[in-house]
């Protein structure tokens, strides 16, 4: 589907197996990649294609600029990442966390992790405006409707999500990810309203609560809805494109729209621990994964927009992704800063009322 954003924008020395990772008493969960030195880092990052992409592309890259670097990758949610570095943040469990932007500089603002800086992520320079703002921003993404196109046509507005003969066929994120926030935002901005109004983000969970008998699946991200429209128990939804066009291109039956009222922005970044006692290797790696040709790269694989401004992709890509700043104008940007304080009470009220 063409889309609508596309702007034009000129402690070993190899891979150790299960065995050696499980007599390191390391959780099965650890993609560790190991180099013969002292220095560790470990890096927190959303499963799936991503680590797999570093394992393969950045970590080479690392272990020849630092030698003696010793990296491990740990898998999991952004919120999980979080409260571990909250519940020990002088003797931080991740050096390198993979958040939302939002999550990131709150971060950064309460004392946990690091502000950007410049000397030490020299790339850092080179970001977008909207990936500087509070943490080193890395991918640059739409939220949007997916669906699959042998069972519906693709949906024109958020508002086809309620569709009585959609009942039992529809995804929506869970709050263990941002984008259940995000879809929040969208339904109440769908409705002419806004997230600083109070009686606004009433009606849109009223409106919310009409959607329940709609929904299959809470799902935890992407990957998990786009298995369960795989399985043909859901037919439509709401996530992150770039995920979609990589199954869509194995040959899964299943494509992105973007709704006519807008899809959302989101922005994730990487931050380092206040107290990390690896800053020169997480440095390295954060500077790496900014660097022009990794954020091409990952572009192209897994359609993930860019940050860095001197990152270039083929006219393929572009029309997949959301590339460059002027494309995220394009797309609804949640006001985070009074979505933030409030967050937990929006969480409360969505756990109580539309996962029960």
């Amino acid at each position: 589907m063409t889309n609508p954003l596309t702007v034009k924008t000129t402690r070993r020395r190899l891979l150790l197996g299960g065995s050696a990772g499980a007599a390191l008493g390391l959780a099965p969960s650890w993609t560790k990649i190991a180099f013969g030195a002292e220095s560790e880092v470990v890096i927190g990052h959303w499963g799936g294609a991503g680590p797999k992409f570093m394992k393969r592309v950045l970590i080479p890259q690392l272990q020849q600029k630092l030698p003696g670097a010793r990296v491990f990758i740990k898998e999991g949610g952004g919120m999980d990442r979080m409260a571990q570095l909250k519940a020990n943040p002088n003797n931080p469990a991740i050096d390198v966390l993979y958040v939302s932007a939002n999550d990131a500089k709150q971060m950064a603002q309460e004392g946990f992790t690091d502000p950007p800086d410049g000397e030490a992520v020299p790339e850092f320079t080179n970001l977008y405006p909207i990936a500087q703002d509070g943490a080193y921003g890395c991918y640059l993404h739409a939220i949007t409707t997916i669906y699959d196109p042998a069972k519906v046509e693709a949906p024109t507005s958020w508002f086809d999500l309620w569709k009585p003969e959609y009942k039992g066929r529809v995804l929506v994120p869970n709050t263990k990810t941002i984008v259940n926030q995000m879809f929040v935002t969208a339904t109440i901005r769908a409705m002419g309203g806004s997230e600083t109004n109070p009686k606004d983000v009433q009606d849109a969970r009223k409106k919310l609560l009409e959607l329940r008998q709609n929904v299959v699946v809470f799902h935890t991200g992407t990957s998990q809805a786009l298995t369960v429209i795989k399985s043909g128990d859901a037919w439509l939804g709401v996530a992150v494109a770039g995920y979609v066009y990589q199954a869509k291109d194995k040959g899964q039956s299943v494509d992105v729209s973007y709704p006519k009222e807008g899809a959302l922005a989101a922005v994730d970044a990487m931050t380092v621990a206040k107290h990390s006692q690896n800053k020169e290797v997480a440095h390295g790696f954060v500077n790496l994964a900014l660097s022009p040709s990794f954020q091409s790269g990952l572009a192209e694989e897994l359609y993930w927009g860019p940050t860095n401004s001197k990152a270039t992709v083929s006219d393929k890509t572009r029309a997949r992704i959301v590339f460059g700043e002027e494309a995220v104008k394009k797309l609804v940007m949640p006001q985070w800063d009074v979505i933030m304080p409030q967050r937990s009470e929006w969480i409360d009220w969505w756990d109580k009322n539309m996962a029960s």
